[in-house]
């Protein structure tokens, strides 16, 4: 912990002296070579995720070099390319089973696939495309498109202020970010397309961004506790269109039925083809009602339960979700109605979706150096969107019409 919180006050650092640099040098040409620069930055962490790639297609032990959720993303997909359904089913037998799990003697994750359906669609066409073309497929690919065409998105919409150079700290010479990137967590994917969700929300492209919060809540169950603040910001900006009352409800239900018909459309199949399976493996794995569940694990509240010895082993349960009930309902009606206060903002969204995320992991079975890494990314992007909104809000500019979003009609 010691180490992570020195890298915490590196990170920290960064940004005091890239806000220094432009105080001092108002006059230099940042708003011209921030675009580049971050470019530049975006090809080095290609170079580098192919470099680590191929290295690990080389390594005797491919399985350890990521994080096991790649894995066994990837043998998920090679068994919904033989038609077989990813929940319900084990994974013994494959690369998944070579991967050093540390809490327990056998990872639990053998018996239970957690991720939701949105990441096996998003990833699918991808490990076809790859496979053929090179003979291979590792999942960061898909990481790291999104990556890519979310800094693009960004430099994109942003070019003209000069806080956009705050990415370079904040993302590219962030440990928090970059380990767990290239380590192959998908926490980010979930990130970006919140965050992409916003973003076709502040431009009033209400059905695009319900389609992308659909996407993220089927992907990854984090992505659920982000919604209650998006919805109060949609309906911000739909109430300042100086649209009639009845018209903006009207939207509202629209952009939110929009997001739970995107969000059925992924998941029904895969429910409907094992119901058992798929609760087990996408719900009772992780509130510990399942067999294997996952281990109490972590630096969380049930780390200090564990060592208090008011639990058997690792894999006992504990109801834990009552906790969440108790104390993270209420933080989220705080957060809710703080909210309400400053709606209109796009990093008080990122700000209430970290705090609730981290008061339920907190509470939750596990609550590890990874999530906090996650929640550290979130909060480091609601910052950045704190210090651009402070240079004016985002008025639309004539080249923007040229972008796809430009082109999708209200």
């Amino acid at each position: 912990m010691i180490l992570l919180s020195f890298l915490s006050l590196f990170v920290i650092f960064l940004v005091f002296f890239f806000k220094i640099l432009v105080w001092f040098f108002p006059n230099f040409i940042w708003i011209k070579i921030t675009p580049t620069l971050i470019l530049v930055l975006l090809l080095g962490v290609y170079v580098f995720l192919g470099i680590n790639i191929i290295s690990r297609q080389e390594s005797e032990t491919p399985s350890n070099e990521v994080h096991d959720g790649i894995v066994q993303v990837e043998v998920a997909l090679s068994y919904l390319r033989q038609g077989l359904n990813p929940y319900g089913v084990d994974y013994f037998g494959t690369a998944l089973e070579d991967f050093n799990f540390d809490y327990i003697d056998t990872n639990p994750a053998l018996y239970h696939f957690a991720y939701l359906p949105g990441i096996l669609i998003t990833s699918l066409p991808l490990q076809v495309a790859s496979i053929a073309m090179t003979g291979f497929y590792d999942q960061r690919i898909m990481l790291g498109l999104v990556f890519g065409l979310f800094i693009i998105w960004l430099v994109w919409r942003y070019s003209s202020k000069v806080n956009l150079i705050l990415l370079v700290p904040l993302l590219f010479l962030n440990f928090w970010f970059l380990f767990y990137f290239f380590y192959g967590l998908n926490d980010f994917l979930i990130t970006a397309l919140v965050i992409l969700s916003l973003e076709f929300i502040i431009i009033r492209r209400y059905w695009v961004s319900a389609v992308i919060l659909g996407l993220a809540l089927a992907t990854k169950q984090t992505a659920w506790f982000a919604t209650p603040f998006l919805a109060q910001f949609v309906w911000y900006w739909l109430k300042n269109e100086k649209i009639k009352k009845e018209e903006a409800m009207h939207k509202f239900f629209i952009w939110l039925g929009t997001a739970v018909i995107t969000v059925l459309i992924i998941i029904l199949p895969f429910w409907l083809d094992n119901l058992s399976g798929f609760w087990g493996d996408g719900f009772g794995y992780q509130l510990g009602t399942a067999d294997h569940s996952y281990p109490v694990a972590g630096i969380g509240i049930s780390q200090i339960i564990y060592n208090l010895g008011l639990l058997a082993d690792r894999e006992a349960y504990f109801p834990f979700w009552f906790l969440q009930l108790v104390f993270g309902l209420p933080a989220g009606w705080l957060l809710w109605q703080w909210q309400k206060k400053r709606a209109g903002k796009p990093w008080v969204v990122l700000i209430c979706w970290a705090s609730w995320l981290g008061v339920i992991w907190y509470l939750n079975r596990y609550f590890t150096p990874t999530h906090l890494g996650a929640l550290v990314v979130i909060i480091c992007l609601a910052y950045f969107y704190k210090e651009i909104w402070q240079e004016g809000k985002f008025q639309k500019k004539s080249w923007f019409s040229f972008l796809p979003a430009g082109i999708i009609k209200k």
